[in-house]
């Protein structure tokens, strides 16, 4: 990033405003579950497509049973990373778009302690010069009423790929990272470590690109359709986004391919 870029782009950084859901963003996907049939315990293991229909096979945990659904139109709204070992016939389009895709990686560490370690902040996030460990924290609004600040802390990409590569999640050593990343947090405990591989897709040079091929073929297609952050933007925004337009191009409206 040039000096000149910097300069130009803090003034809009300083007074940048973020909002969330009150009870949390799970708020936004209990209230479209309310609204579709959703089936707990089932895994799509492999989407398939022929002449007319596609055709995905699904594990259900429950009874060890798999069956396979039928259907004109799927979307697959997964990370990018997982849909070719999921897709049955990729076109040479889906397979070198989604062999491209990057996700920078992460670990939850879900806390809690006697004070408030964010000191009324709903979250912050570390300087990677003074923080090389932890990438952000921020409060957990699921227990306001507990006596106890309930709260997540983030790591950073490369310490988290080698914490993931080395199969070593101690929660003793997790927690030694986190007291050097605050001044002062009596009481605390970790609650639960969850692992977070493809965490936020990387707009490396050239993505946004290669997105623009990729949607084009949005124009012809009848089958299989896409959506995630990976299209629309590496946050909440862009995924709704891009689920947005596919939805709005199934029902034949305009919608935005940018």
């Amino acid at each position: 990033m040039s000096r000149a870029f910097l300069l130009s782009f803090l003034p809009h950084l300083l007074s940048l405003k973020l909002a969330t859901f009150k009870s949390g963003i799970g708020q936004f996907s209990s209230a479209l579950a309310d609204r579709v049939d959703v089936r707990y315990n089932s895994k799509a293991q492999l989407v398939r497509r022929d002449a007319n229909q596609v055709f995905v096979e699904v594990h259900q945990t429950a009874g060890n049973a798999t069956t396979t659904i039928a259907a004109k139109t799927v979307i697959m709204a997964i990370p990018a990373s997982m849909v070719l070992s999921i897709l049955g016939n990729p076109t040479e389009m889906e397979r070198v778009f989604f062999s491209s895709v990057q996700y920078a990686s992460t670990i939850m560490i879900h806390c809690r302690a006697d004070n408030d370690p964010l000191r009324g902040n709903y979250a912050v996030w570390f300087p990677r010069k003074e923080e090389p460990y932890l990438a952000s924290a921020s409060i957990n609004p699921h227990y306001p009423q507990s006596r106890k600040k309930v709260f997540v802390v983030a790591l950073r990409d490369q310490f988290a790929k080698a914490l993931l590569a080395s199969g070593s999640l101690d929660p003793a050593f997790l927690e030694k990272k986190i007291r050097q990343g605050f001044d002062i947090i009596p009481g605390l405990e970790i609650l639960h470590i969850t692992s977070w591989e493809a965490a936020i897709p990387l707009f490396l040079p050239g993505h946004i690109r290669n997105i623009y091929k990729f949607k084009s073929r949005m124009k012809g297609e009848r089958q299989i359709f896409y959506c995630g952050d990976y299209l629309g933007g590496p946050y909440i925004e862009g995924a709704v986004t891009s689920g947005m337009n596919v939805a709005l191009h199934l029902l034949g409206r305009p919608h935005s391919t940018d």
